[in-house]
């Protein structure tokens, strides 16, 4: 398969360079910060931790166990929430506080008024607020599912998946880290709009999931365009399905108050963006 590393005994896989490259900046930063962090220790520890799998399931992955094999190709999306974790403990190192008031302040001037007033006012019937709320909900199940969907139909595709993917996702944690912005709950009672099961859902993953700072761009959009568009490369009928998700939950993030306006915009921007580059550094330097 394109995109197999092997390097003195090891098979690396092109998302495996770049989660030790983000690795690497992470240590990189809590060192220089060490004095500043609490548990500092302990982010060191637990990327070690990290190098040391890598290597060791690169070691080890002959393509000859299938297991082996599946839980290399899949292994960043395991560790996504973790690592997007970590961002709420480091992204104060830089700034101290959050740049919520200047995103406000730019939708106010592009939409007259931010939308996390008005688009949920427009159309607040309890039905329509459940459909937007499963739209949001589904992102946490659209990374694996699209990883699935295309292991299944078109096995080749998977690392190229799996690199652009790992790209946009550890691109969006470092700007989290040096930009935050904890979204529309700093202006707005999200917890009191309308809804049914997927409002109970999502509520529940904010109050016990959720960091402050991870708002802009809205990763949830640029995620889900960067799926998009991998999925256009398979086809079928997960792809058709997407093309009404997709928007969707862009305008999900806006209507449940999550994001602002220009965080959808700034995440379809960003997302076509990261996956071009990635998709130019794959080819460039993975596809034989």
């Amino acid at each position: 398969m394109n995109g197999i590393k092997k390097t003195n005994g090891y098979n690396f896989l092109p998302h495996d360079f770049l989660t030790l490259s983000y690795i690497i900046i992470i240590i990189f930063i809590v060192l220089t910060h060490y004095n500043s962090l609490s548990f500092a220790y302990m982010h060191i520890f637990t990327h070690l931790l990290g190098v040391a799998f890598i290597f060791l399931i690169a070691k080890y992955d002959r393509n000859k166990n299938k297991l082996i094999t599946l839980i290399h190709y899949f292994y960043p999306i395991m560790f996504f929430t973790f690592i997007y974790q970590e961002t709420g403990r480091l992204n104060q190192l830089f700034f101290h506080g959050y740049f919520d008031k200047l995103l406000l302040d730019w939708d106010t001037k592009l939409f007259g008024k931010s939308p996390i007033y008005w688009f949920y006012e427009l159309i607040p019937q309890r039905i329509i607020s459940e459909y937007f709320h499963f739209s949001y909900a589904f992102y946490y199940l659209m990374v694996p599912l699209t990883f699935v969907y295309i292991y299944k139909m078109k096995k080749d595709n998977v690392l190229y998946y799996m690199f652009t993917l790992c790209f946009s996702f550890y691109i969006y944690y470092l700007i989290f880290i040096f930009f935050p912005a904890v979204g529309g709950r700093t202006f707005v009672d999200i917890y009191a709009r309308e809804g049914y099961l997927f409002k109970k859902i999502v509520d529940y993953i904010y109050l016990t999931q959720e960091i402050d700072g991870g708002a802009f761009p809205s990763s949830h959009v640029g995620i889900a365009l960067v799926c998009l568009l991998n999925l256009k490369r398979v086809g079928g009928y997960f792809y058709r399905i997407m093309l009404i998700l997709v928007p969707s939950l862009a305008l999900a993030t806006v209507y449940c108050g999550y994001h602002y306006g220009v965080d959808m915009i700034a995440g379809w921007i960003s997302g076509y963006i990261l996956y071009k580059i990635s998709s130019f550094l794959y080819v460039r330097y993975f596809s034989s």
